[in-house]
């Protein structure tokens, strides 16, 4: 089942108790908490109550790693329970109080054999605790008996419980490779001593480490300890030290515990260099841990003199003289690089050097480390680190010169230059006394200074500002090259600080070292807003951009040739279209997007470059055929009978299907070559009018590999900004693959390919097997009369009169709010019935609904971020076989709904029947569980978003404004009629599109902050307040009439 819907318990309107407050803290792994109500059960008059609190507090201790305190709380316990019953379930609860208590014992290396409290039978823990101290005493022959005897009691446990759950089916499989791991170890070590490389990655391993990562290196410990590998312990006294302390604050003491016991011993005077600053980088850690930073960077400084061989006093480049160091690993550059890292964190953090010296000593040290390296991710990186560091000082200097006080401050140096000519031309006209012109003299020299030096003080500002703008660009390009560890931010950065200096030289002169193959590739996912800047900025920008987007459409063609193709064709709009004056274009984008294809086409791919306009000519002059009255009747065009072009088209053998979805690097998804990606080789004869103001067509193209690819052609449609809107559901995804609660969940945006073809014209990848959530509640013709409402409640209101009530008072403008509240007490939700009709099979049903309700909180979240609107039950598809939501149309987005004629008031779409799919729970458990998740990966990736934004929000080709107009036709399907007010309209949008692209970043900015209405909130009070808004009857009645509230 879904043990995220265990939440909706409490957080819904059901009976609370401790058993299940406790249930639901230990499901969210609130460990403080769950303790807290177990603690409150011990005093139960019922023994079987006490003895499960019991458990549970045992259970607790054990997930805080509080092992010491189990081994004290156990001495008690043993009394304790003597006054409990014999029944079966308390035998059970003292056989998991047994298993804790000897797991507890072999962590913490206790081997004296422990007060019995349950006899019946063994279980695991208590069987390899007698393995391990069988091992401490050297009894090689013994402990190898009980590792096959215990692993023989697993596997009869895996054959009785054939009917346990997955969870327990896992621990049993987690038993089993825990003791063939101790096996192997025991085989390793008897026959030679281990020769394996230290852990160096031991301070970045995430906070949620597998059980048996903590046990492997137990058990490494403890062999070492018994076999006298003295000069092992530092390695792998750090290594468990490091393991436990990523648990949480309250591991600390027991990780600290581990270090000080090898410091007791002669293994620090006796290990290796490296072994020995691995010790000392683990206890530098914990040290920064408990606040101790200072004593952490002291002991760092240490082992880079001491164990790695650094210069005493390091030059002007950092810690660039290392000493030769002999040492049995070969892994000194890759620690000295992290100590110096770590340095440079530290020491930034204390603010006890200025962030020159951090930068020159500390993290160019880290890559010193590497000398006549250019690759490797360790390397990359190092450079990612101090493109970080650089870019954020340049941030930092940045908002300091666009502040009021710097502004202050060049007006006051403005004013003093005014007031000094002044004094200069009194003193030239004579007409003074000889005191007078002695105190202009003196007054002249002193103001001369004063400027001089505000005027130097400006000037080194604005150049510091540049050396660390070329500083980031450099590290983010080498980044780029050295590795694929930070593809996404790396190249997202770089072409942020890029195009918004685009008029400074030195950031043209770093980004053309950047044009190289290697780089390029990575730039794949900013084809399109590098493509949409061309013709825009200075000669220097221009050069540059022009030289990226030729190596990109030269080796990686399929990956921007369609956004050059569009922007060359930013002129096809039709002399017969009513709105041709909206699409005002720039001849010179469109000349140097025509010349960079010609270019491209002349170096290498000429017969490509051919096919693409062929086929971007059929899709064309069918987006822009308007049906009539006889062909919608008839619901579909013979393409055939009209001669068309795109019927002509045949076995295009250079051009892969445009509407194959591809990922953020450039490649078709689902197939691992391109050899194998099947290109176009005909259409058939019929198009199929799906219905819409536009006249949509779906087409079917098939493929080479014989398969049918449906398509939708729009005309009369600027899909470009659809296509921005994929690009930032694609690098959500990426976010939310990387986070381990996200994944487990499988959390994502549903996606679909968009390609753009000129300002009126695009293809989209039809997505299959889905359907508007309108035409399964409302019916397909939104007559009702084939709609669920009306099948499950024929009784109610229909949508039709609900919106006429509802515009009817809107247009009075009173009683919104009652006639609302009418409205929904006769309208209910029926969409629960979707899954029941749909998914039979009783697993199958609960799968897909929790599969529906994590899709929906997904996309709330996502869409909150990005202010997307305009979220009618129409612009949402749900899949019939996976009950994923699909939003589409995504035309309205950054908070753009806001300033419709009529403002849209909620957040994202939550209304009564989107919440009636996801069962009882509605909006708590599942659902809000899934947001809080979405919204903390969201938010702890705010800098590369808010990079990523930056980058979108500043596209030329972005649509801003909404003027009345606009407005007015949005909300009602309308087609604005006067080509001059529109064109009128298109020039103020041009004017304003800088300033509302600022302030649509600087929201964006402010959400993955939790600023709202000037608070700060948590993630979990950010979830609520956003949840409330969104089922708010106060925001939902005063939501435009067709967008459907009550549905």
């Amino acid at each position: 089942g879904d043990t995220d819907a265990l939440s909706g318990i409490v957080n819904g309107e059901l009976a609370l108790n401790l058993n299940l407050d406790s249930i639901l803290h230990e499901q969210k792994q609130d460990w403080n908490g769950a303790l807290a109500t177990h603690s409150a059960q011990l005093n139960s008059k019922q023994s079987i109550i006490r003895a499960s609190a019991e458990a549970g507090v045992m259970r607790c201790l054990k997930n805080m790693g509080l092992y010491p305190l189990i081994a004290h709380h156990w001495v008690g316990l043993l009394e304790r329970s003597e006054s409990w019953s014999s029944s079966d379930a308390e035998d059970k609860v003292k056989h998991e109080l047994s298993e804790t208590r000897y797991e507890a014992a072999w962590r913490l290396g206790e081997w004296e054999p422990l007060p019995a409290l349950f006899t019946r039978s063994r279980g695991f823990h208590q069987g390899f605790h007698e393995c391990l101290r069988r091992l401490v005493t050297l009894d090689i022959n013994s402990c190898l008996e009980g590792i096959r005897d215990v692993r023989v009691a697993v596997v009869k446990e895996i054959i009785a419980s054939s009917q346990a759950t997955a969870a327990i089916f896992r621990d049993h499989l987690a038993h089993l490779e825990l003791l063939n791991f101790l096996e192997a170890e025991i085989d390793t070590t008897t026959v030679k001593r281990s020769g394996s490389s230290p852990t160096i990655d031991i301070m970045s391993r995430c906070t949620t480490l597998p059980l048996s990562t903590e046990t492997h290196a137990i058990i490494r410990l403890e062999l070492s300890k018994a076999f006298g590998r003295v000069d092992d312990l530092a390695r792998l006294s750090a290594d468990l030290a490091t393991i436990v302390a990523s648990r949480g604050s309250q591991h600390l003491a027991r990780a600290d515990g581990i270090l000080s016991d090898v410091e007791s011993t002669d293994a620090l005077k006796i290990c290796s260099p490296s072994d020995r600053a691995i010790w000392n980088l683990a206890r530098s850690n914990i040290d920064a841990a408990r606040g101790s930073t200072a004593l952490a960077v002291t002991r760092l400084l240490r082992v880079l003199v001491e164990d790695l061989g650094a210069s005493s006093t390091p030059n002007e480049t950092g810690f660039t003289i290392w000493q030769v160091v002999e040492d049995k690993f070969d892994v000194l550059p890759l620690l000295r690089a992290l100590v110096c890292r770590k340095a440079a964190e530290w020491t930034y953090a204390l603010q006890t050097e200025d962030v020159r010296s951090i930068f020159d000593v500390y993290l160019r040290g880290s890559i010193s480390a590497f000398a006549g390296r250019d690759t490797g991710d360790e390397l990359g990186r190092c450079f990612y680190e101090m493109g970080e560091f650089a870019g954020r000082v340049y941030h930092r200097m940045s908002t300091r010169m666009e502040s009021r006080e710097y502004t202050l401050a060049l007006l006051v140096i403005e004013q003093q230059m005014g007031e000094l000519e002044k004094c200069r031309a009194a003193l030239q006209r004579g007409t003074s006394t000889a005191a007078e012109k002695d105190a202009l003299k003196r007054h002249i020299s002193q103001l001369t200074k004063r400027v001089s030096v505000e005027k130097q003080s400006v000037e080194r500002m604005a150049d510091d500002r540049l050396r660390w703008l070329e500083l980031a660009m450099e590290f983010y390009g080498k980044t780029l090259y050295a590795t694929t560890l930070f593809d996404l931010r790396a190249a997202f950065e770089l072409v942020s600080l890029w195009v918004s200096n685009s008029e400074e030289n030195i950031a043209n002169q770093r980004m053309a070292e950047n044009s190289n193959q290697s780089v390029v590739r990575k730039l794949i996912p900013l084809a399109y807003q590098l493509a949409s800047r061309l013709g825009t900025g200075g000669s220097m920008f221009q050069e540059t951009l022009e030289m990226i987007i030729l190596e990109m459409g030269t080796h990686f063609p399929h990956s921007c040739l369609w956004q050059l193709l569009a922007l060359s064709r930013g002129d096809m709009v039709p002399d017969t279209n009513r709105d041709r004056g909206r699409f005002a274009y720039d001849k010179d984008k469109v000349d140097v997007a025509k010349a960079m294809l010609d270019r491209i086409a002349q170096v290498r791919h000429g017969e490509l470059v051919k096919q693409m306009v062929i086929l971007a000519d059929g899709y064309q002059e069918l987006a822009d055929i308007k049906p009539t009255d006889n062909d919608v009747k008839h619901g579909f065009l013979n393409l055939s009978s009209m001669r068309l072009q795109l019927v002509k088209v045949k076995n295009l053998k250079l051009l892969p299907i445009p509407t194959l979805r591809r990922n953020l690097s450039g490649e078709v998804i689902g197939f691992e070559d391109d050899a194998q990606v099947p290109h176009v080789v005909s259409f058939d004869i019929t198009a199929v009018l799906v219905g819409g103001i536009n006249a949509p067509k779906k087409v079917s193209c098939r493929g080479s590999d014989g398969k049918e690819y449906t398509q939708l052609v729009k005309g009369n449609d600027d899909l470009r900004q659809d296509a921005v809107m994929e690009q930032l559901f694609d690098i959500a995804n990426e976010l939310l693959c990387a986070d381990a609660d996200s994944a487990a969940r499988n959390l994502h945006m549903r996606t679909y390919r968009v390609v753009p073809l000129s300002p009126v014209a695009g293809v989209l990848e039809w997505v299959n097997g889905t359907f508007p959530m309108a035409h399964y509640l409302l019916g397909a013709s939104r007559n009702d009369r084939d709609s669920a409402h009306r099948r499950y409640r024929p009784w109610d209101w229909t949508s039709a009169e609900c919106r006429a009530k509802l515009g009817k008072a809107r247009q009075d403008g009173r009683n919104q709010s009652r006639i609302f509240s009418q409205i929904c007490q006769n309208f209910k939700p029926v969409f629960r019935h979707f899954f029941l009709e749909t998914f039979l099979e009783p697993t199958e049903w609960l799968r897909r609904r929790t599969n529906y309700t994590r899709s929906v909180a997904v996309s709330s979240m996502v869409g909150y971020i990005i202010g997307l609107g305009d979220r009618h039950s129409s612009n949402i598809l749900v899949d019939r076989n996976t009950a994923d939501v699909v939003h589409i149309d995504l035309g309205i987005a950054f908070d753009q709904g806001k300033f419709l004629m009529t403002p849209e008031r909620v957040p994202f779409r939550l209304t009564r029947d989107l919440l009636d799919g996801m069962g009882p729970f509605g909006k708590e458990g599942t659902f809000r569980r899934c947001s809080e998740i979405s919204m903390r990966v969201l938010r702890e990736n705010r800098d590369v978003l808010t990079s990523v934004v930056e980058v979108f929000l500043y596209d030329p080709l972005f649509r801003w404004a909404l003027s009345p107009l606009k407005r007015y036709a949005q909300q009602r399907n309308d087609e604005l009629d006067d080509p001059g007010v529109v064109a009128e309209e298109r020039a103020e949008e041009l004017w304003t599109g800088n300033a509302d692209a600022t302030k649509a970043l600087l929201r964006v900015r402010e959400k993955l902050k939790g600023f709202e209405e000037e608070e700060v909130l948590t993630v979990e009070a950010h979830v609520h307040r956003l949840i409330c808004e969104a089922v708010s009857p106060d925001n939902l009645a005063f939501m435009y009439e067709g967008w459907a509230p009550w549905v």
